[in-house]
């Protein structure tokens, strides 16, 4: 069975359900990886849905980014430590990415890129994961931005 995966190209899923392509998202170019779980992948249901968010990706990138902004500016800790953690511990190379000496944490969310999407079957639905990383050759920490098949955010949560 093939879909297509729109900026990864037509995937074949007897044969490959990861991929990792170079694309571009919202304008920004990122190296990204794509997994489509075994249990998605036998389920012909849900991969239309799959089709709909590659095909939307741009749209989904937005809302995930702007998920992490409300977190960030919520109570909850996990983007505001995640950001912490990455300026004590890679700093001057988040500085030299960003460009600036001081780096806010406006500047360093923009400065996340889209490093992978998955896509997982669970009993309830699909669930739809969005990584981000200020960078895959810095540090090996995620910030992922889970999603149900309806579009319900269901965690935010800082992962290696």
């Amino acid at each position: 069975m093939k879909i297509n995966g729109f900026k990864f190209g037509e995937i074949d899923l007897a044969t490959n359900s990861f991929i990792s392509a170079h694309i571009e998202v919202n304008g920004k170019s990122s190296q990204c990886s794509l997994y489509i779980g075994d249990g998605v992948c036998k389920d012909e249901e849900a991969l239309p849905r799959v089709e709909l968010v590659l095909e939307t990706l741009d749209e989904w990138d937005q809302r995930s980014r702007q998920e992490l902004l409300k977190s960030l500016n919520s109570e909850a800790p996990t983007v505001a430590d995640f950001i912490e953690f990455h300026l004590d511990e890679v700093g001057s190379e988040v500085r030299a990415k960003v460009g600036h000496a001081e780096v806010d944490k406006k500047m360093f969310m923009s400065a996340l890129e889209l490093c992978g999407i998955s896509f997982h079957e669970q009993p309830d639905g699909l669930k739809i994961v969005f990584d981000y990383s200020i960078g895959r050759e810095f540090s090996d920490q995620l910030l992922a931005v889970k999603f149900s098949s309806d579009g319900a955010l269901l965690e935010i949560a800082h992962e290696s």
